[in-house]
C-alpha cells in the first residue's frame, strides 16, 4: 500500500526546513568566524598601533633625554673651563701681590710706567700706584718728564700691580698694570685652557 500524498509533502517539507535550517546555521557559524577573525584582526591593528604608538614615546623621550645630557655636559665642560681659567688668574693676582716688594718687579713697574708716559698728553695729571711702588714711580717721572711739574704721584694700594696715568680732566686714563695685561690675555688663555682640559663628547 502506497504512502498517503499528505505524509510524502510532510516528509519533503520537513527535509527542507531541515537543509534551510542547516544552511542558515552554516552560513551564521561563517559569518561569526568572519566576524571573530575580523575582530582579531582588528585587535592586532590595535596592538600593532599602540606598540608603534609606545615606541615613538620611547624614542622621544629618549631623543630628549640624550638633548638634555648632551646641553648638561657641555653646560658642565663650559663651567669647569671658566672655573679653571678663574683659579689660573687667581694664582697669577696672588704671584704678583706676593712678589710686590721683589726689586724686579719694582724694575719691571718701573718700565712699564716708563712706556706709558708716552701716551699721556701734556697737562696736569696723577699716576696712582701701591705705596711700595711709588718711590720707582716717582723716581721714573723725575727723569722721564722733569717739565712736567703737575703730573704728581698718588699712592692707592688698590693699584697693586703698575701704575695707572690719568689726565687731570679724567677724559685718558692709561691702565699700565700687569692685571690689565693679564686680562688682554684672558682671551688666549681661554682657549688655552680649553685645549688642555678633556673636551666634552656630544
Amino acid at each position: 500500500m502506497g504512502e498517503a500524498p499528505s505524509t510524502a509533502l510532510f516528509e519533503q517539507l520537513r527535509r527542507d526546513a531541515r537543509e534551510a535550517s542547516e544552511q542558515r546555521i552554516a552560513a551564521a557559524r561563517a559569518e561569526a568566524l568572519r566576524l571573530s577573525n575580523a575582530s582579531d584582526e582588528r585587535l592586532a591593528q590595535q596592538r600593532t598601533a599602540q606598540l608603534a604608538a609606545r615606541e615613538r614615546a620611547h624614542s622621544a623621550a629618549l631623543d630628549r633625554a640624550q638633548s638634555d645630557a648632551r646641553t648638561r655636559t657641555a653646560r658642565e665642560w663650559l663651567a669647569a673651563r671658566a672655573e679653571a681659567l678663574d683659579q689660573v688668574f687667581v694664582a697669577a693676582h696672588e704671584t704678583l701681590a706676593a712678589r710686590s716688594a721683589d726689586p724686579r718687579f719694582i724694575a719691571a713697574v718701573a718700565a712699564i710706567a716708563r712706556d706709558a708716559l708716552s701716551y699721556l698728553p701734556p697737562g696736569d695729571a696723577s699716576a696712582r700706584c701701591a705705596t711700595s711702588l711709588a718711590p720707582a714711580v716717582r723716581t721714573v717721572l723725575e727723569s722721564q718728564a722733569p717739565g712736567r711739574p703737575g703730573l704728581r704721584v698718588i699712592e692707592d694700594d688698590a693699584v697693586a700691580t703698575g701704575v695707572v696715568l690719568e689726565t687731570a680732566d679724567g677724559l685718558l686714563a692709561i691702565d699700565a698694570t700687569f692685571a690689565r695685561h693679564l686680562a688682554r690675555e684672558r682671551p688666549r688663555l681661554a682657549i688655552e685652557v680649553a685645549h688642555r682640559l678633556e673636551p666634552p663628547v656630544l
